[in-house]
């Protein structure tokens, strides 16, 4: 490489480090005693993909300041002359202390300024005192500024601009989403102090609450203890939460294909929710093998790290199943046992795809529920512990003297498709003066069959699960689950998602909203309340991930542009029809 070229490189390095710290530089300006921060990265740059992604959809149209929401509220503040529009802002919820603990005043936001007197020249009526301006915003509302560098501090308290712009420092996976368009960030340290002794407080009074209710009922008297260490082991969640959390993030992200969502929760390394984050296992599977083609309202998968995963769940209820335990009686066999199976159960797992089939046909002749699942672990323990769960449920209710509205009869053996033995869990449905519309419901729900669900192991490692499912789609099921195949996986629209997905996560699930709203209006037609609309067929689903990065927690979501589009097209056409604007059928492309 020549010198020339080096020296570019670096140009272009420290061009590429000095935007990203002008961008970030807002959160260097906020206070120490942030509690909640909401960021907006580079004004105009968000601005700009908000209205392209307004346009797409065809609501700019409709809602003009959509096409450029900048200067649409730069209009309607009154906040002309002054703004760097490439910079970035931030709204602050402060330590409500500062202002005698109130919390509706406790806010300030940081303005990205390019000229501080030039945007108080913006008020007519304001009036300098020491370092506080004082005006009036272009609605009405009274407001202080200060002076703070690159940001102007607008706050409706003048005793917020005496805190002194410490600045909020994050890493990891905290600071990668404080790069995201728009990030909604809560300070575990401060929040930590502020709602733990608040957590305190109301774990005492929600305790004597239940105590007091409890002592009324001369059946439930022997379980008050019980009762009280659930509520106890519940709030330590919380509080364990509060705790461990170093920062949670709910993040918007534009996109060329939609829209983007993050939720997550990064943890003190060495904690106890940290340690359980960075200890558990992602892969980058699809979460889609072994389900076979057709037409899905949902469909998706996770990963099970038994060990793993048991240990948190124990850690909350088995502190609950000792106490229940002294107290004897049928009702804590009951609840024992089926912690017990559901123990195991879990233990056996590895993994779960499971789709739910769109129904294809009038309701009530095929079923509106249809699922296909296929786990993986040991076949046997899962399959022998399903069966125990659910007729454990039966005796569950009859310990408690609860009325027992389903029964469960397994049929070992009760039919073989494709050389697989299938044994069936029958369901029955019993409610006192329940009349033909029970009847009619479950046929509606799970089809001409009732509540049947059907279990066969297609290998040691593997079983198949299916109810409202016809015989043919069990053959196809066979057939994928068998070849480990995976042709949803394949289809364009489901790789457009999956792409905007994290690749290493421990499960994903694609929702079909097209297909949900088309089955909705279907059976709405059915009860003669349908409305004429079309939807393009075979849309992107909407995408939805779990998944562990370094000592956090996430879920992240992608709703396409596309799917979008077309479900607000609907919504405008079904709203329409309802009001008595006819029954127009769909244009090209669906509406």
């Amino acid at each position: 490489m020549s010198r020339f070229t080096r020296m570019a490189v670096a140009s272009v390095a420290m061009v590429m480090l000095v935007v990203n710290l002008a961008r970030a530089s807002v959160l260097d300006s906020v206070p120490g005693e942030a509690m909640v921060v909401l960021k907006v990265t580079n004004l105009k740059a968000t601005s700009d993909k908000l209205a392209k992604f307004a346009t797409d959809l065809g609501v700019a149209a409709l809602v003009p300041p959509l096409a450029d929401p900048i200067s649409a509220l730069q209009e309607i503040l009154g906040v002309k002359n002054g703004v760097d529009l490439n910079g970035d802002l931030a709204f602050v919820f402060v330590d409500p202390a500062v202002v005698g603990d109130n919390p509706e005043q406790a806010i300030m936001v940081l303005v990205p300024i390019t000229d501080y007197a030039a945007f108080t020249g913006n008020f007519p009526d304001a009036k300098t005192e020491g370092n506080i301006t004082t005006f009036n915003f272009a609605t009405g509302e009274p407001g202080h500024a200060s002076n703070w560098g690159k940001f102007a501090l607008i706050s409706p308290k003048p005793e917020i601009h005496a805190l002194k712009p410490a600045g909020l420092k994050f890493a990891g996976v905290t600071a990668k989403e404080l790069n995201k368009d728009i990030v909604l960030l809560a300070n575990g340290k401060n929040l930590r102090a502020k709602l733990q002794p608040l957590l305190a407080q109301g774990r005492e009074e929600l305790i004597k609450t239940l105590e007091e209710e409890v002592g009324k009922e001369a059946d439930m008297a022997k379980f008050a203890p019980t009762i009280k260490v659930a509520v106890n082991r519940l709030v330590d969640v919380a509080d364990s939460w509060l705790r461990d959390s170093e920062a949670s993030t709910v993040a918007v992200n534009f996109v060329p294909e939609g829209l983007n969502f993050s939720v997550t929760s990064e943890f003190t390394a060495g904690s106890y929710l940290g340690d359980f984050a960075s200890k558990a296992k992602t892969t980058n599977d699809t979460f889609t093998a072994g389900l076979p083609a057709g037409k899905y309202l949902a469909f998706g998968g996770m990963l099970f790290d038994g060990a793993h995963d048991m240990k948190l769940i124990d850690d909350v209820a088995v502190p609950v199943l000792d106490e229940l335990r002294k107290t004897g009686g049928k009702e804590a066999e009951a609840v024992d046992k089926l912690y017990g199976h559901f123990r195991e159960m879990l233990l056996a797992m590895k993994g779960q795809n499971t789709g739910l089939l769109a129904p294809q046909g009038e309701l009530g002749t095929v079923a509106l529920l249809q699922g296909i699942n296929v786990t993986t672990g040991d076949a046997a323990k899962i399959k022998a512990n399903s069966f125990a769960l659910m007729e454990g449920q039966a005796d569950l209710m009859n310990a408690f003297g609860l009325p027992n509205q389903v029964t469960y009869t397994v049929n070992k053996g009760a039919k073989t498709i494709d050389g697989v033995v299938f044994d069936q869990v029958k369901g029955e449905m019993k409610m006192d003066g329940a009349g033909p519309e029970v009847e009619q419901m479950i046929k509606f729900m799970y089809g001409p069959e009732g509540m049947l669900f059907n279990f066969g192991e297609v290998a040691p490692d593997k079983i198949l699960q299916t109810f409202g499912v016809a015989e043919a789609d069990i053959s196809k099921a066979i057939a994928s689950a068998k070849g480990n195949t995976d042709a949803l996986a394949a289809l364009p629209q489901v790789k457009l998602v999956a792409a905007q997905l994290p690749s290493a996560k421990s499960g994903a699930f694609y929702i079909q909203l097209d297909e949900i709203v088309t089955t909705g209006l279907a059976a709405a037609k059915q009860f003669g309340m349908g409305v004429n609309v079309q939807i393009q067929p075979d849309l992107p689903p909407l995408g939805v991930s779990l998944a562990t990065e370094g000592n956090a927690l996430r879920i992240d979501a992608h709703a396409p542009t596309q799917l979008i589009s077309q479900l607000v097209a609907a919504g405008f056409q079904i709203g329409m029809q309802m009001q008595g604007g006819g029954n127009r059928g769909g244009g090209p492309g669906g509406l």
